[in-house]
């Protein structure tokens, strides 16, 4: 029973053993019950700095001296010794075998050597077969001054709360009990048992030996000692043989801890008794992934549970502390799911809802339909019942967001015809990930689930909605393939070790030369694949967008979260990124849940993305005034002043500001550089 939590586990502990009563209970006061049995015992001599094998017994030599002293009188048939273990309760451990004393007489006949006497011995160690020792002087193991329960001390001293013991007298009566290598040893616990039950023959070799009234008195031990397992004893007969004092215990500072991942928490392990010879432990945790330790430093790693267990070198005693790793608090910040599916009566279809943002401590939904005689909803999981429409919503349970889809329920099944994907060629750099968009017709298909893999992953993944990542240098196939029918669109996929570089031919003298070639390098902007970039010519919102959360994906470990965010971009190329940019609270729709991809993106509109993405504030000490102030949008007035007061957005040729006009793409990258800078991202 381990030792470092007997206080917290006592009330607990004390309503079991109520229970157990008329049970039979194993019980180990100082050392592990699983202890190898050993089969023969060697006892080896050192004198003179040399080391000699003095006599083996095997198990029947041992039984058979036992027995012959008892016939002779020499000593009794059984003698009993007392402990607490960490219950705590009272332990008896009644043991059958030679007293010490008895053995030592026996080996004086095997000693050669007139000049040895080993009643002279300097010190005397004993060894089990789990590695645990104990070393005695001479004159400490002899002491046959040592006592036993149930008269081992008075019953008002021990606290049967925390299992100590106050100093006090020994009490009357208390019976002396000499040590003792037992050949069969059994063990009970007095409060409640009547009858001893058996042990294994691990506790074959048995050392017992009680407790001095020192001890008892001043309270420093509340345990009669005894080793398992005994295979060796060592007899030194030299002088200064330093004592080799064994672990017999082993406590922890915290039964539980709590860090959050990143941080870290000090656990210490104390071997018992203070002076052991050897007080090194190991550290080990059950599961790396959560937390790892290093010398009692527990570093957390991932959100998870791990069990940290200290392990003395010595004895091999063991202590645990229980750790949860949590991450931090990270709000919701809203919701997608499918904007519209159809499906057929009796059919059912699993719709997938992507909670923002993808690292919310609390990811947790609800899920309803405001027409369960059309179509119910179960984990997500929606069924047809019969022809109508219904509408599926789902609500996060922290924060209280909502999405909806609606829900078509065909009498007849529309079967699938086909899908294409919005690209069949596809160049990354290891590292970098997009999104495929696989579009099945007719649109109103019963079933438009599609399937996505990858015939190499370790070049190229894919994820359930088309997020594809970058792996390693080589060429992969992705594939989507209908549910229904099993039609396939595929795109190829190059993944290179590095973005390559990349050159325009028409951007030589820009005046926007260098931020272009800053953004290419970094892989954000890669052309219209003839060569040209078309500096001057104007930039919709998608390439806006999609420019923007590339260059995050970059500089801020941003991802790709894909999401119907919007009626009129699901099977648009840039879907994934502006559903990214929906959940980085970036960006809004237009009216009627629209967000007009293809439209021209003004200055003004960058000025409000941009100061969302970054959360920039206004420089009152940087306030910039131009003849059109008074044309800036009501809603975008402070978006375009938080980018002109910090330098992101700057005046036009004309001198004037102009925010209404359709920006360009050369203006579009000159600003994006100029924020990274500013931040130092690039």
């Amino acid at each position: 029973m381990k030792r470092g939590k007997s206080k917290k586990l006592f009330l607990t502990m004390l309503i079991m053993a109520v229970l157990v009563l008329s049970c039979t209970v194993l019980v180990s006061a100082d050392h592990d019950s699983l202890v190898p049995p050993a089969g023969k015992l060697d006892v080896y001599i050192t004198s003179g700095g040399s080391t000699t094998l003095l006599h083996s017994y095997s198990l029947d030599d041992m039984r058979n001296m036992a027995n012959n002293l008892v016939a002779q009188g020499a000593i009794q048939n059984t003698v009993s010794y007392s402990s607490i273990d960490a219950m705590p309760a009272r332990v008896l451990t009644v043991a059958h075998g030679v007293d010490i004393l008895d053995l030592l007489a026996d080996l004086q006949n095997y000693v050669t050597d007139p000049a040895i006497s080993i009643d002279a011995a300097n010190l005397i160690k004993f060894t089990a077969t789990d590695g645990y020792r104990r070393s005695y002087t001479y004159t400490n193991l002899i002491d046959t001054d040592r006592y036993y329960y149930p008269a081992m001390f008075s019953a008002s001293s021990w606290n049967s709360l925390t299992g100590t013991v106050s100093p006090g007298d020994v009490q009357a009566g208390a019976t002396l009990v000499q040590p003792m290598l037992a050949v069969t040893s059994y063990q009970y616990r007095t409060d409640m048992e009547t009858q001893p039950s058996q042990l294994t023959e691990a506790d074959i070799f048995r050392f017992c030996i009680g407790m001095t009234p020192g001890d008892l008195i001043s309270g420093n031990s509340t345990t009669s000692s005894y080793i398992k397992g005994v295979y060796r004893i060592d007899i030194f007969m030299d002088a200064n043989v330093p004592l080799d004092i064994g672990v017999s215990g082993l406590t922890i500072d915290k039964d539980d801890a709590e860090i959050e991942v990143g941080s870290t928490v000090t656990l210490t392990a104390k071997v018992v008794p203070d002076d052991a010879t050897n007080k090194n432990v190991v550290w080990t945790s059950s599961d790396q992934s959560v937390a790892t330790v290093d010398g009692g430093v527990v570093t957390g790693v991932g959100a998870g549970s791990a069990v940290i267990t200290a392990t003395s070198i010595d004895g091999g005693k063991n202590v645990t502390c229980d750790v949860t790793v949590k991450t931090s608090n990270v709000a919701v910040t809203g919701i997608t799911i499918n904007d519209a599916i159809s499906l057929s009566v009796g059919k059912s279809r699993t719709l997938t809802a992507v909670v923002a943002p993808y690292n919310a401590t609390n990811s947790a939904v609800t899920w309803s339909s405001d027409n369960t005689i059309v179509a119910t909803v179960s984990d997500g999981k929606v069924l047809g019942v019969s022809p109508g429409t219904a509408n599926i919503t789902v609500t996060t349970v922290d924060g209280g967001f909502t999405d909806s889809c609606k829900i078509t329920v065909l009498a007849d099944a529309v079967r699938v015809t086909g899908v294409t994907m919005n690209r069949s060629s596809l160049s990354l750099a290891k590292g970098e990930s997009d999104l495929l968009i696989a579009t099945v017709t007719p649109s109103n298909a019963s079933d438009n689930t599609v399937l996505w893999s990858s015939d190499t992953p370790g070049v190229a993944a894919v994820d359930t909605s088309g997020v594809v990542t970058a792996k390693g240098a080589g060429t992969a196939v992705i594939s989507a393939v209908t549910d229904d029918g099993n039609f396939t669109a595929e795109c190829t996929v190059t993944v290179t070790k590095e973005r390559e570089a990349v050159s325009f031919s028409d951007i030589s003298g820009n005046w926007a030369e260098d931020s272009i070639k800053k953004l290419a390098a970094l892989g954000v902007v890669t052309g219209g694949g003839d060569g040209t970039f078309r500096p001057e010519a104007t930039i919709t919102r998608a390439e806006f967008v999609t420019m923007l959360i590339r260059a995050m994906m970059k500089t801020d470990s941003v991802v790709i979260e894909p999401g119907n965010t919007f009626d009129d971009i699901s099977s648009h190329w840039a879907s994934g990124y502006i559903s990214t940019a929906v959940s980085l609270g970036i960006v809004s729709g237009c009216t009627n849940n629209t967000f007009k991809p293809d439209d021209n993106i003004t200055r003004e509109q960058i000025a409000l993305i941009i100061v969302n993405a970054y959360k920039l504030k206004v420089d009152t000490t940087q306030i910039s005034t131009y003849p059109d102030d008074a044309s800036i949008s009501a809603w975008a007035k402070s978006a375009v002043e938080a980018a002109l007061s910090n330098c992101i957005l700057a005046g036009c040729p004309d001198g004037n500001l102009n925010p209404q006009k359709a920006a360009t793409r050369a203006e579009a990258v000159s600003i994006i550089v100029r924020i990274m800078e500013r931040l130092g991202k690039i």
